[in-house]
């Protein structure tokens, strides 16, 4: 019985060790468990391929209407209106839908209803479709149990690409101005514009919806009648960055008036022109085009006070901007004849935009053109698993307490019973405090906090250089129990990124859609739910529609003769941490800023600066040109760099500089966390878009506290909370400065495909890509876009060169002059080979040809986009 005894005390040591470290699981920080996640689930009610059986209730029809006139789009939100018209008796339970995901998930929406007796009720689901899908089958159930359903079919898709024009006009059909292909671009720049019909019933009543639209057009519509909601939604959509345009004429008088809270613009008379005012129009939108002709109905524009075009002291165009966004108010109508019918007219308010609003239209077009970049689930896991949770308790005082327990009661009851002559009676004793270390366990990994759920978060706030403000968090939320997490957050609202690729055009029949991956609760709080195995498991999202402390930065840059100046100001409310301002040449820090603080920096030049092109680079150990902060990299380096190269230079330091050996390894801790702060600055600086990327001028800062959201899991709030944001503005950049000082870096001047015509060479289609390549066999012609500021310039230093090519070729550049092609000399400087007045076009046009080298006899050699670079003084 000793011996027994002996080895049974030990035992139960170690089994209660074992509970302990399983039943008080110890977060130390969240990890990415997007890959192998999900286990196969057979739903009661997965989507098929072909339209289900509508199912009926006595006394209760549904009536549906996906997107707009059954039109549907992508990675939008649209709407699917669903009304209930109940003659029977009370109603109340959930609508459901299914939407797919991939080729074997689907997501449910799911949204409470409750009917009345004798009654209507009108739901309206907001969705975001990522998947090609055919049909769509709406369905109300009762204590789980489907009562009634409808199948739906969209009439068409637009493509995502395409950019919607909400219009409000009671002749829609004649606004033919908003809708044109990427084909028939009129500006060849690619884009697509397609208008939307809106009426008062389908207007948008929330915020989200309104997004879809790039932007809206009013003509002779009284948005007044709209409803209170409806108008919230408007309001906050334009404060958020949306742009109206509103039409005069005849119909200015229903139109105008809801705008002028915003404008403070009103109707006045409306009477003939008493010229033709296109001439005006075409001069403010630098086009070369035939005017009108005619005269047209206007609309007196009382106390406008942001004329962008006048003619004979009539106000023919207003702009206002509300917020971050922009209305445009016509003296004239959209619809009416005979400006309705100008030629000219379908490219007008296109240029309109590139004119009035070119950056931020750039940023929309770039969002339409490039939809596939708006994804960024990928950040999810490469930076959340980053962000550590600090544990608030520690589990070493519990633990040598109940050690002590053990080692007292377990020894304390040997010596008992020995003193007593009972040791056989320790085969009861032995199980009697194993039994009641498991509850002592059980109890505690209850009460510690160890078991409370837990999230990380990580929030971008940017700002665009016209001050707009975006922003969206990522969450990844743990929940220690086995059921499905329900997550819920408010303010806000719960986006899931897709986890594939799709392709919404693609033909071929789906798979069978068959694993149920979230279900959406839509109600007052966003709210969604994960499958049973996602206890125990890392679930991330994003959540939009942040409500966040006012930040607004001003920041500007430009030249001088001993390097790039820059100005930072804090113009909100909220105090901003060290940060960086990040250039493709080089960066510096930025002390923290206060609110309505003011700072002023330098990146000055290098000793090298004046080293010619192609001087040795030397590299260092890690493969690195040195960087260091304050100082631009050197002229002749700087092909050799990039924005990465700088961000990297500010993790880390060590490895950017001049030294000849390997710096110390790194703690993990520290690698950690240099790794995440890389990691933000690199998304946050890049999105997809090659001028972005290698001609942007950014202001970065870190930032733990900026998110102000609750959140619950499983009905728990979630308290165990750690977060690291980052706050970004981009810098307005001033090529030319007060004194006439010109630089255009890599990336900055646009480039077009251009093609050979018979009165000369013509611009095409601009080039936003980076990776595009051209056979140089095919002589392609490109044509550089010189900015205004920059045509009547000194030349100091003219660069044209390629980002990539594995094979010698030849520059060209058109004389408009002579009307010949002129070969350059790669041996020289361009701008001592040119005559820089004679090459370009009265629009400010330089056209330039690769060809194939002596030594290039592969057909498919290619190059890629090319660039230009450009530095004087303006005479």
């Amino acid at each position: 019985m000793r011996r027994m005894v002996q080895w049974k005390a030990p035992l139960v040591l170690v089994i209660a060790l074992c509970m302990l470290v399983n039943l008080i699981p110890a977060i130390g920080y969240a990890t990415d468990a997007t890959d192998g996640m999900w286990e196969e689930v057979t739903p009661s009610l997965a989507p098929t391929q072909v339209p289900q059986e509508d199912i009926s209730y006595p006394g209760l029809r549904i009536q549906a209407e996906i997107g707009y006139d059954g039109r549907i789009t992508y990675l939008r939100k649209i709407p699917l209106r669903v009304s209930l018209i109940n003659e029977g008796d009370n109603l109340a339970g959930k609508m459901t839908l299914n939407i797919y995901r991939s080729n074997e998930e689907y997501d449910r929406y799911e949204k409470p209803v409750s009917v009345a007796a004798q009654s209507e009720v009108q739901k309206v689901f907001l969705l975001e479709l990522t998947m090609k899908q055919d049909h769509y089958q709406v369905e109300l159930l009762v204590d789980d149990r489907v009562i009634a359903s409808q199948s739906l079919t969209p009439v068409s898709v637009m493509d995502p690409s395409t950019m919607l024009v909400g219009t409000l006009s009671e002749q829609t059909k004649v606004l033919s101005q908003f809708v044109f292909s990427d084909t028939k671009d009129p500006l060849n720049r690619g884009e697509k514009w397609q208008a939307t019909p809106l009426s008062m019933e389908d207007f948008p009543d929330d915020p989200e919806m309104l997004e879809a639209f790039a932007f809206l057009a009013v003509d002779g519509v009284d948005l007044s009648q709209l409803n209170s909601r409806q108008q919230e939604a408007f309001g906050e959509w334009l404060e958020k960055g949306g742009i109206v345009i509103v039409g005069g004429g005849a119909q200015a008088g229903s139109g105008y008036p809801f705008f002028t809270k915003y404008t403070g613009i009103m109707a006045g008379t409306t009477t003939q022109s008493v010229a033709d005012i296109t001439p005006s129009l075409l001069r403010y939108v630098k086009a070369a085009e035939s005017p009108l002709g005619g005269l047209i109905p206007l609309t007196e524009l009382k106390d406008a006070k942001n004329l962008l075009v006048s003619a004979d002291g009539t106000g023919l165009l207003d702009m206002t901007r509300v917020g971050n966004g922009v209305i445009f108010t016509a003296a004239f109508s959209l619809s009416d004849k005979p400006l309705s019918e100008w030629l000219s007219n379908s490219a007008f308010w296109q240029r309109v935009m590139i004119t009035a609003i070119g950056e931020k239209y750039k940023r929309i077009t770039d969002q339409y053109i490039n939809y596939y970049n708006r994804n960024l689930d990928y950040i999810d896991g490469s930076v959340m698993e980053q962000i550590r949770v600090p544990n608030d308790s520690s589990f070493l005082i519990p633990l040598v307490l109940l050690l002590t327990f053990l080692a007292l009661s377990g020894f304390g009851s040997y010596l008992f019973l020995k003193k007593k002559d009972k040791r056989d009676l320790m085969w009861v004793t032995i199980p009697v405090l194993s039994i009641l270390c498991v509850v002592l366990l059980l109890f505690m990994g209850r009460t510690m906090s160890f078991r409370q759920p837990v999230a990380v978060i990580s929030a971008m706030v940017n700002q665009d250089v016209e001050g707009a403000v975006s922003s969206k968090a990522a969450v990844s939320v743990s929940v220690a129990e086995r059921t499905p997490v329900t997550v819920s957050i408010q303010p806000g609202w719960i986006r899931v990124g897709g986890n594939q690729s799709n392709y919404y055009d693609m033909g071929e029949e789906l798979p069978k859609i068959h694993k149920l991956r979230y279900t959406y609760h839509q109600g007052d709080t966003s709210t969604i739910t994960f499958p049973v195995d996602a206890s125990r498991k890392v679930n991330s999202f994003f959540v939009e529609g942040l409500e966040l402390p006012t930040i607004q930065i001003e920041g500007d840059c430009w030249w001088e003769k001993d390097g790039l100046h820059i100005t930072l100001t804090n113009q909100g409310e909220y105090p901003l941490q060290t940060g960086h301002v990040i250039t493709p040449m080089g960066f510096c820090a930025v002390p923290p800023l206060l609110p309505g603080e003011k700072v002023r920096c330098l990146i000055a030049y290098s000793k090298d600066q004046d080293q010619k092109m192609g001087t040795q680079v030397n590299y260092n150990p890690y493969g690195n040109i040195p960087i260091t902060e304050g100082v631009l990299v050197p002229t002749y380096q700087q092909n050799n760099v990039n924005i990465y190269s700088i961000t990297g230079a500010i993790v880390y330091p060590e490895q950017y500089t001049d030294s000849k050996a390997f710096a110390p390894e790194l703690p993990r801790a520290q690698l950690d966390e240099r790794m995440l702060r890389s990691n933000l600055y690199n998304y946050c600086i890049n999105n997809g878009n090659w001028y972005e990327e290698s001609a942007a001028f950014y202001y970065v800062a870190l930032d733990d506290n900026l998110c102000r959201f609750s959140l619950t899991a499983n009905g728990q709030s979630v308290n165990r909370v750690a977060q690291r944001n980052i706050i970004s503005a981009k810098l307005k950049y001033h090529a030319v400065n007060e004194s006439g000082l010109v630089k255009y870096s890599k990336g900055m001047i646009k480039v077009y495909e251009g093609s050979a015509g018979p009165e000369g060479n013509v611009r095409g289609t601009e080039i936003k890509e980076r990776y595009r390549y051209y056979r140089l066999h095919d002589k392609q012609i490109f044509c550089f876009d010189v900015p205004e500021n920059a045509r009547d310039i000194r030349l100091d230093r003219l660069e044209i060169g390629v980002e990539y090519s594995y094979t010698e070729f030849d520059l060209r550049i058109w004389n408009q002059k002579t009307g010949d092609w002129m070969p350059m000399d790669p041996k020289k400087d361009l701008e001592d080979q040119i005559d820089w007045y004679a090459c370009l076009t009265k629009e400010g046009e330089l056209f330039v040809q690769y060809v194939p080298g002596t030594s290039a006899t592969d057909n498919y050699a290619e190059v890629s986009t090319p660039y230009m670079v450009l530095e004087g003084d303006v005479k």
